[in-house]
């Protein structure tokens, strides 16, 4: 990341050196701004509930996973073998080897029933 190191003295901070590379970097204000739209209110209350749940992981990865808040750095190494596409968060986490092994037809039969699955 020589160019990082190179762009953050010239632009100060680094989601604007980032965001000077072409790099989409996500930024909400803090403060509360009535003028805002509708989308940008929704987006500082439900970052700000975020904030408030991180501590219970299982929770608030529930909540980004429902709202799609806070908007998150991306993903720049995707190592899910093709299980996450491309520039997407993970919606679900797989069952493991042993227990999908050890009876397949309840697996096949549980995984038709998920909604919107499309394996």
């Amino acid at each position: 990341m020589t160019w990082f190191r190179i762009s953050l003295p010239r632009y100060g901070s680094p989601a604007k050196a980032l965001q000077r590379s072409g790099i989409s970097v996500p930024y909400i204000k803090i403060k509360w701004d009535e003028g805002a739209s509708f989308d940008e209110k929704l987006e500082r209350i439900i970052t700000q509930k975020w904030i408030a749940i991180y501590p219970d992981g299982q929770e608030a990865w529930s909540e980004f996973r429902r709202t799609g808040y806070p908007k998150l750095w991306p993903v720049n190494v995707n190592l899910s073998g093709g299980d996450v596409p491309e520039g997407e968060f993970i919606k679900r986490i797989n069952y493991p080897p042993a227990i999908t092994n050890a009876s397949q037809a309840a697996t096949a039969a549980a995984v038709g029933q998920l909604p919107g699955w499309q394996g």
